[in-house]
């Protein structure tokens, strides 16, 4: 609990180019496009230096086209193929009661009733139905959880994060009787 916090998030990553002026198309690791078109500035590295200046941003199918300054050309955009675009964490929007998934992600699970510790949260998968976290237990095993208020208890990182796990979740459950 309580790590430092990373001074950009992982936002986007360049998946080609597009076009004949140097558009990025772009795979979203954010919440939706708003938040990307919400930004003038992206960076190139985690620690926010090798800025990038964002002058379009436009939809195509599921993913975005961007054009940033100084890459005007399909040759000069193909430089960028493959790269991790950050924003910086102030410049991100972030409703009152939630947090980043990076804030999350290595912050260690607690049983909310029992206080055991049950593992550590390594990633929140998004699947159609919603999504799924990902704790790995002492024992290297890993255990999937449906992120629902059913078995969330806490997501500050900065309290902990609980769960309720059913019977059986993270450990066999005795049924009593003979099988």
């Amino acid at each position: 609990m309580n790590k430092p916090k990373k001074p950009c998030l992982e936002i986007a990553r360049v998946c080609n180019t597009h076009g004949v002026l140097g558009d990025l198309k772009i795979e979203m690791w954010c919440d939706s496009e708003d938040t990307i078109r919400s930004l003038s500035t992206l960076y190139l590295s985690p620690e926010g230096d090798k800025p990038i200046t964002i002058s379009r941003v436009r939809m195509h199918g599921r993913f975005l086209l961007l054009h940033a300054d100084g890459w005007e050309s399909p040759e000069a955009a193909a430089s960028l193929k493959g790269q991790i675009l950050y924003a910086k964490r102030e410049d991100l929007p972030l409703p009152e009661g939630t947090h980043f998934l990076a804030d999350l992600i290595g912050e260690p699970v607690f049983d909310a009733e029992t206080g055991e510790q049950l593992g550590i949260l390594s990633d929140v998968l998004d699947y159609p139905a919603g999504p799924i976290w990902e704790i790995r237990c002492e024992d290297g095993r890993t255990v999937l959880v449906p992120a629902v208020k059913e078995f969330l208890r806490c997501t500050d990182p900065d309290l902990g994060l609980s769960i309720a796990p059913i019977p059986g979740m993270f450990r066999e459950a005795s049924f009593g009787g003979n099988a």
